[in-house]
């Protein structure tokens, strides 16, 4: 099952961020989205947008194939620290894919 990731950006509530449901759940595929940024269409060139979502689930734990891919990006420079938003960083990481999600048409008579 591919679900979309959410569609109005990271949820806080109570000064916490929520993960979104059913996305955070390990029995379905999260979709992401994403939109261009400098260099598109070039491979690489695109970064995430405002109104998907994605974060880390206070349910579901983290599964053993996303512990290194998770610990690599919260090493990266310029990454916030969890701590200061209060994201449980130890649950299942979501999205696990996303697609362009803006600049795109889709209509039946063509563009």
């Amino acid at each position: 099952l591919l679900y979309a990731s959410g569609d109005s950006g990271a949820n806080c509530k109570s000064g916490k961020f929520t993960p979104n449901m059913p996305a955070s759940s390990p029995y379905v595929t999260a979709v992401g989205g994403t939109q261009p940024a400098a260099g598109y269409p070039a491979p690489g060139s695109e970064s995430a947008i405002g109104l998907s979502s994605g974060g880390f689930s206070n349910y579901w734990p983290m599964p053993d194939w996303q512990k290194t891919a998770v610990e690599g990006y919260l090493k990266q420079s310029g990454i916030p620290a969890p701590e200061k938003y209060a994201v449980n960083t130890t649950g299942r990481g979501f999205p696990d894919i996303a697609a362009q999600a803006t600049d795109f048409c889709v209509t039946p008579f063509g563009c």
